[in-house]
């Protein structure tokens, strides 16, 4: 079974199982049946007497017919005789349109109806019949096995679920309940009511009863299903205990795990089954219904040889009823309900409890699925398993088939084997013979013995298996009678005995290497008498089978061919031994070749490669003289490097590419070879006069070939003798491989050579490169300040520069005007040689506007350094390309009146006083750049108060922006900020020392420097303050 087909069961069987009335049930097992299936009619159907009633009805895609008052069925209404004899005899039946004609052919419906397939199913719970399902189509399509097959999975659950509802219909339908199965009942007081009240009392209590089965059927687990039992059967009657037990055969036991009194879970408890005085083994064991109104009194009705009972857990009851649980003719287990006083239950009592266990069987069932689950997984493992095995065996079947060489052999291996595997009373195997367009048939079995061969042609199409052949695809015929006008409209079947006709057939197409070369036929007398299983089976037989004819019919042919040559062999065994001899030089020279290709295809030297082409033809043919010319698009000619003659090396010479006479010219121009075995009388097949050679001698024998690669030639190879008639058609092949393997050779050559010279030309102009940025660097440090002037200018300060490449873009650059000091932290755009340009660019500015214009607020520098980028760098273009600038800290300190003024480009000024960090902010806006969002912008200033106990800190992004760490991310500027403040309070010195060696801890796995550094920090005493700092101009 497939896996989804039983998803599908394990679902409908939950489905089923939930519903408590016959109407939903019929509407429920009705259209779910029609759904999964293309069947077209089913009817539901109960027996009463001797008459069989309808209690439904459904057609594919309508609504089902519920009957309101059930009639017997008439003979219009269903196929009598066929159920009548499933009364007699329950079994399911699927029946054909021949079946039904040859058996039934007198039944009234039969002859009115004339169905195509009909099927019945008895529906059977406990050997009970409980009612039938009935199934038909009308239509050409029959009822599929698989299909029948689901329905008879489905019955039993059915079955179970029509029992229970039709019991609590009839137990709804009654005022009073009448119970067919004897319980005995001890006398005890009878309680007298009116009848109309006590009937009322009952019929409330089926009403409440009958919702507790849907309840009870949804539970999962043992602990739900006994506090849902207990639950309602306490509202009916006095259930002080309640509990489930359920047989374990693995330990002999009953067990409970879910023992409830007075509301409360008790611990898990059990029976063992060999104690007999246990009334729970007891119900179990004898399937006898136990109720116990004083248990002093009546317990040795039961129990004769016990005198009381000692409760495993829990407290001694006084009243006890014990009902089996059982499903499908299985005993599953035990419930009770008990209490502590006497004569608490009626018979009545015991047959509510007795449909509550149908109720609780039903649960379990579905509290199991489970193990049908796990059920269903092993089945699939033994699917697959089997499937493994019979893969394994067909394909050791198939090694034997394809290990015969006899078409004779062969067929009578596959019918073994066949045989062994399917039923099949006929088979055969045709072969088609080409030369007499026909198919043979050499061999045929029927019922085991040997028929004599024959053979049917093709071009008459009225055999399956020629329709088979002609159309190339598999014909599976499951009812010859019913099918055979869907292939041959025109064919009847033929004028004989109906058991002498096959009914079922399989003709598959044998494919070899050149199409199709047969077919194969498999046919029994019986409809529908091959499984899925067994067709593919054949399927996979045909494919070996196909390549043993292939193998067999060539190897027939070779047979025929040797035999024709055998004469001719026997009369030249010389020349055997000759083209013998021939072929394993061949073998030997191709080998060789093979071996040559390798070793000058990893060679990348030219000249390595000519020497060791020409070494190893020597060895395979005369090779007086060798060279391979190379083409120079450059100077239009074949230059010809370390050509041989007589084994000297010849020194450099060229054919023109405009000489018409040489063999070369003409090979390359042509892209063709030149073979010559006489020169002398073969030279006007290519050129008008033989020219004299530019090196060596003149040559009887030549071979020129062209180099090609990927439709570009490259070249020309050429081998030569001084004898004439020294080469053949058998050298000339070898020479044309010999050419492929010289031109990827050299190609490759060419290039790694090419690409050495241009790692060669790359390193020396690296080399200028870096001499010119080093020399760079001299002349950017000699026209920035350094930070031993700052020290001079400023002595509690510090500069932390550390470039990222030899020249920078970051730059610091200070002045002395009079009392004041411009000192500004610079930030170009890009680092290197392109940072370094904008570096000279803004130190060229800065000089012109403070020092020559005499500009000395910080903001208007900064607004003038900005006007002047963007008319420097074409900026204001609207198709300008330049995006370059600068971002920059400038402070003017006034240490005589002790103030420092602040304007920034995007950088801030840090301030760090007593450990607590005071950011003043530049604005958001660069030095040149994009305008676009910043046009009539200007910079501000900050007007500050020196404060000798602060320290002041200008810097660029470099520090903040650097990668590094564990996990190689960014420094971050918070990082720096704690930084500075962690090692604000030490001398300057000390703290470029702090800057130089975090930076180096937090660079230790990322060895590459992101961008440009530069920090500086000054701190201003208050002996500075108030005094004019005059650095000497030769210092400056």
């Amino acid at each position: 079974m497939k896996n989804g087909q039983l998803n599908d069961v394990l679902k409908l069987y939950q489905q089923f199982s939930r519903e408590v009335s016959l109407e939903g049930l019929t509407k429920s097992v009705l259209g779910n049946i029609l759904s999964h299936t293309n069947i077209e009619k089913i009817k539901l159907i109960t027996r009463s007497g001797d008459h069989f009633l309808i209690q439904a009805y459904q057609n594919k895609d309508e609504l089902p017919v519920l009957m309101e008052r059930s009639f017997p069925a008439l003979p219009d209404d269903l196929p009598l005789s066929i159920i009548s004899q499933l009364h007699r005899k329950p079994r399911p039946v699927l029946l054909t349109k021949t079946q039904l004609t040859v058996h039934f052919s007198n039944d009234p419906y039969i002859k009115l109806k004339k169905p195509h397939t009909v099927g019945c199913l008895p529906l059977t719970n406990e050997h009970l019949n409980v009612g039938y399902i009935y199934v038909e189509n009308s239509q050409k399509t029959p009822i599929a096995d698989e299909e029948f097959a689901l329905l008879e999975m489905l019955s039993p659950q059915i079955a179970i679920t029509l029992q229970n509802v039709l019991i609590n219909e009839s137990l709804r339908d009654s005022e009073t309940a009448s119970f067919n199965n004897p319980v005995y009942i001890p006398k005890k007081k009878e309680v007298k009511t009116g009848e109309e009240q006590e009937a009322k009392a009952i019929e409330e209590q089926f009403k409440l009863f009958a919702s507790l089965g849907e309840d009870i059927i949804n539970c999962e687990s043992m602990e739900m299903l006994t506090r849902t039992s207990y639950n309602k059967v306490n509202s009916l009657m006095d259930a002080n205990i309640f509990d489930i037990g359920l047989v374990d055969e693995s330990k002999n036991t009953i067990e409970f795990p879910s023992t409830i009194e007075q509301g409360e879970v008790l611990p898990h408890n059990a029976v063992s089954l060999d104690d007999e005085n246990q009334l729970a083994v007891l119900c179990w064991k004898k399937q006898q219904e136990i109720l116990i109104g004083d248990i002093a009194e009546e317990l040795n009705y039961y129990l004769p040889n016990q005198e009381k009972i000692t409760p495993v857990v829990g407290q001694s009851a006084q009243s006890i009823i014990y009902i089996p649980i059982t499903y499908r003719n299985r005993k599953i287990g035990v419930i009770t309900t008990q209490s502590v006083e006497k004569n608490a239950y009626s018979a009545r009592d015991v047959e509510m409890l007795k449909v509550l266990s149908k109720f609780v069987g039903i649960a379990l069932e579905n509290a199991s699925l489970l193990d049908i689950q796990t059920q269903k997984n092993e089945d699939y493992r033994k699917e697959l398993e089997d499937a493994y095995n019979t893969i394994k065996q067909l394909g050791e079947i198939g090694q034997d088939i394809t290990s015969h060489l006899s078409i004779e052999t062969i067929v009578e291996t596959v019918y073994k084997h066949l045989s062994h595997l399917i039923k099949m009373p006929l088979f055969s195997l045709g072969i088609y013979n080409e030369k007499h367009n026909r198919i043979d048939v050499p061999i045929t079995f029927e019922n085991g013995k040997r028929v004599s061969p024959f053979y049917y042609d093709i071009s008459k199409k009225d055999r399956l298996s020629v329709l088979a052949f002609s159309e190339g695809k598999e014909i599976v015929i499951r009812d010859l009678e019913e099918e055979l006008n869907r292939y041959l409209p025109e064919a009847t079947l033929p004028n004989r005995d109906e058991s002498e006709i096959p009914s079922s057939a399989i003709f598959i197409p044998l494919r070899g290497k050149e199409g199709v070369v047969g077919v194969i036929t498999v046919q029994d007398f019986r409809t529908n008498a091959f499984s899925e299983k067994e067709i593919n089976i054949i399927r996979t037989m045909s494919m070996y089978v196909g390549i043993a004819l292939d193998n067999a019919l060539v190897y027939e042919s070779l047979e025929e061919i040797v035999m024709e040559r055998t004469s001719e062999i026997l009369n030249q065994k010389e020349e055997i031994e000759a083209q013998r001899d021939r072929v394993e030089r061949s073998f030997s020279d191709v080998k060789m070749l093979s071996t040559i290709g390798l070793t000058i295809s990893t060679t990348l030297s030219t000249s390595a490669i000519i020497r060791t082409v020409y070494d190893k033809l020597q060895e395979i043919m005369d090779v007086s003289a060798f060279g391979i010319g190379i083409l120079n698009p450059v100077k239009n000619r074949i230059d010809f490097n370390g050509a041989m003659e007589n084994g000297t090396e010849l020194p450099f010479f060229y054919h023109d590419l405009n000489d018409m006479l040489r063999y070369s010219v003409w090979s390359v121009k042509n892209r063709k070879e030149v073979f010559m075995n006489n020169h002398i009388e073969e030279y006007h097949n290519y050129i008008e006069t033989a020219a004299k050679p530019v090196q060596g001698r003149d040559t009887q024998s030549l071979i020129y070939l062209p180099l090609e690669t990927k439709d570009k030639i490259i070249g020309v190879m050429t081998v030569q003798s001084f004898n004439p008639n020294a080469y053949n058609s058998y050298h000339l092949d070898i020479l044309r491989n010999m050419a492929i393997y010289a031109a990827t050779a050299i190609v490759n050559a060419e290039s790694y050579e090419k690409i050495e010279r241009q790692k060669d030309e790359l390193h020396a102009t690296s080399q200028k490169v870096t001499s010119s940025i080093k020399y760079a660097k001299r002349i950017q440090n000699a026209v920035l300040p350094n930070r031993i002037m700052v020290k001079k200018l400023i002595n509690e300060s510090f500069v932390f520069f550390k470039p990222k490449d030899i020249v920078s873009g970051d730059f610091l650059w200070f002045s002395e005007r009079g009392d004041k000091i411009f000192m500004a932290t610079v930030d170009c755009t890009g680092h290197g040689v392109p940072g370094a340009f904008m570096s000279v660019i803004g130190n060229d500015l800065l000089n012109e506007t403070i020092n020559i214009r005499g500009i000395e607020s910080p903001e208007l520098v900064l607004d003038m350094l900005n006007k002047e980028v963007n008319e420097r760098l074409n900026q204001n273009d609207a198709d300008s390309q330049s995006r370059d600038g600068m971002d920059m800290t400038l402070c003017v300190i006034n240490k005589k009146e002790s103030t420092l003024e602040f304007a920034g480009a995007k950088n801030p000024l840090f301030i760090i006083k007593n450990g607590e960090l005071e950011v003043i902010k530049g604005d958001k806006m660069p030095i040149g750049g994009l305008q676009k969002y910043h046009e009539g912008k200007s910079f501000t200033k900050h007007t500050l108060t020196i404060d000798p106990e602060a320290n002041y800190y200008m810097f660029s992004d470099g520090y903040a922006d650097q990668f590094g760490g564990e996990d190689g991310r960014k420094f971050m500027m918070k990082n720096f900020k704690q930084l500075l403040i962690d090692n604000s309070s030490k001398p300057m010195d000390k703290q470029r020392t702090m800057l130089r060696r975090n930076l180096m801890e937090w660079m230790e796995r990322q060895s590459v420097q992101t961008d440009d550094i530069l920090v500086v920090g000054m701190r201003f005493s208050e002996e500075e303050l108030g005094e004019t700092v005059v650095i000497e101009e030769a210092e400056a």
